[in-house]
């Protein structure tokens, strides 16, 4: 619920990195370093796949 309420302040790209960051700590409880690796390159994938290959329209934020 708070991810879908960060979208239209914060736009896709930081709502959803801050999304992973979390759900990752939670889940993999690994090291900081790997899991703002793995949340930044699952970002970078999410956003070539809806933007550029399906030509998706992501929310940009109004905050920036």
């Amino acid at each position: 619920v708070a991810y879908m309420f960060a979208l239209e302040p914060l736009g896709f790209l930081v709502s959803t990195f801050l999304f992973l960051l979390a759900s990752i700590t939670v889940l993999y409880r690994g090291s900081i370093l790997m899991t703002l690796a793995i949340s930044a390159a699952s970002l970078a994938a999410i956003f070539v796949i809806f933007r550029q290959v399906f030509g998706v329209v992501l929310p940009k934020g109004s905050l920036f």
